[in-house]
């Protein structure tokens, strides 16, 4: 279970229009409201009945009950005013409410089952009529509009190397483990690293940090890298404020080698250890000369390249063993991630703030035609007739539009609202 189903969930039972019996409660959502993509509550106003009483206020949706705090929420004044937090859960059993230090009052916290019926589907998901390059080109040009500003938001009170190091922990863990790892970014701040790192620790010691505060080194390990690690960081144990994760935050299984969190998290780490701290100015710096395409994606290359040692050569997870050897550990697609999704967003956004005209138009020229090997896999399941007839050569803004298209349109009551103008097949609800 993912948000993004958990929105669908929202949008579904609002078109009901039906009582969601849920942990002892009575909710009916008189009024979803509008999905928020940017920085605050998923739905900042919403109006919907609780056992009798009537709320307008904001609502936000998290996978697991404990995400509320993980995700620094009960601190952020942001989310101050947030009336509902609804969970992923099969179970109808009541769940506890969180609470914002703000107030004394607990936020109600119930889960949310599956709606009655399943949402119509479009003409876009049957393989029918694929739409223009131009179709594609607005709406991956809405969605790096919401990212420069969510970053924008962010920036105005928290530092840029914060703000950076958060967002590039979070995409180490697309397409699974993104909360994870934003999680894992509060357990062991930028801060708290920076002491490890000036502390002369090597890359292992940066590693058995991280992979300590990631729940990944039980105190017995069949493995002897891992007892290794463990034995680190005991003694660096010390140096963090925050508790580890639990092991349950992390999913592990069906994952392939390269996206196993392990192995990204061993990648981080030596990429920390080989470039050092101003990582985020070195590929400011990179960006900043405004290469052509070509050199860029060669710089881009070299400065993730860094050594793979032996044992990650051959494992890709703790005491996991790979059937092929393994030379680096961020290939081109991950790369390409990492670029479209926080160096372009990032970058413009700072740049905008600082006036420079040129270099954001240098950015959004190259978010158009920075290439990418396919399709994601979740936009040939929901947009196979797009991902079918692609005009030109694969271009990585097409999957941004396809992601754009399916959170911010493709929700139920929102087809009339969809920019490519298509017909629903199927009117459930």
């Amino acid at each position: 279970m993912t948000e993004e189903e958990l929105y669908q969930r929202w949008f579904a039972w609002a078109r009901a229009a039906t009582v969601i019996a849920t942990g002892g409660h009575r909710l009916c959502i008189l009024d979803a409201g509008r999905l928020n993509r940017v920085y605050g509550p998923d739905i900042p106003s919403a109006r919907f009945e609780l056992d009798g009483i009537v709320y307008q206020g904001a609502v936000e949706f998290h996978t697991a009950l404990r995400d509320w705090y993980g995700h620094g929420h009960h601190l952020d004044p942001a989310y101050a005013g947030v009336l509902l937090h609804l969970c992923a859960s099969e179970e109808n059993r009541p769940l506890t409410p969180v609470r914002h230090h703000s107030s004394a009052r607990g936020i109600p916290s119930l889960a949310l089952p599956p709606p009655p019926r399943r949402t119509s589907l479009c003409a876009l998901h049957s393989g029918k009529k694929p739409v223009s390059g131009e179709a594609l080109r607005r709406l991956a040009a809405e969605r790096l509009s919401i990212k420069v500003r969510a970053f924008t938001a962010r920036l105005e009170h928290t530092l840029p190397e914060e703000v950076f190091y958060r967002h590039f922990l979070r995409i180490l863990g697309y397409p699974h483990n993104g909360a994870a790892f934003e999680a894992l970014a509060l357990a062991a701040p930028f801060s708290e690293v920076q002491g490890l790192f000036e502390a002369g620790f090597p890359a292992e010691g940066i590693l058995a940090g991280y992979a300590g505060q990631a729940g990944f080194l039980p105190l017995a390990h069949p493995d002897a890298y891992a007892r290794r690690l463990a034995a680190l960081y005991r003694g660096l144990r010390c140096r963090f404020s925050r508790a580890p994760l639990q092991p349950g935050r992390w999913t592990l299984a069906a994952l392939r080698y390269h996206n196993h969190p392990h192995f990204r998290l061993a990648g981080w780490a030596h990429l920390l250890a080989g470039r050092g701290l101003r990582f985020h100015t070195d590929l400011w710096d990179i960006l900043a000369a405004r290469p052509v395409l070509s050199a860029l994606r060669m710089h881009i290359q070299e400065y993730f390249t860094v050594p793979v040692p032996e044992y990650w050569q051959t494992h890709f997870a703790l005491g996991r063993r790979c059937r092929t050897s393994r030379r680096r550990f961020f290939g081109p697609e991950r790369i390409s991630e990492i670029l479209v999704n926080l160096l372009i967003p990032f970058f413009t956004a700072r740049a905008a703030a600082t006036g420079s005209a040129g270099f954001v138009s240098y950015l959004e020229d190259l978010y158009l035609n920075w290439p990418s090997g396919g399709c994601y896999g979740f936009a040939q399941r929901q947009f196979p007739a797009i991902c079918s007839a692609l005009p030109g050569r694969p271009r990585a803004f097409y999957n941004q539009a396809m992601l754009q298209l399916h959170r911010s349109y493709c929700l139920p009551g929102c087809c009339s609202a969809c920019p490519l103008r298509r017909k629903t097949l199927t009117s459930a609800y």
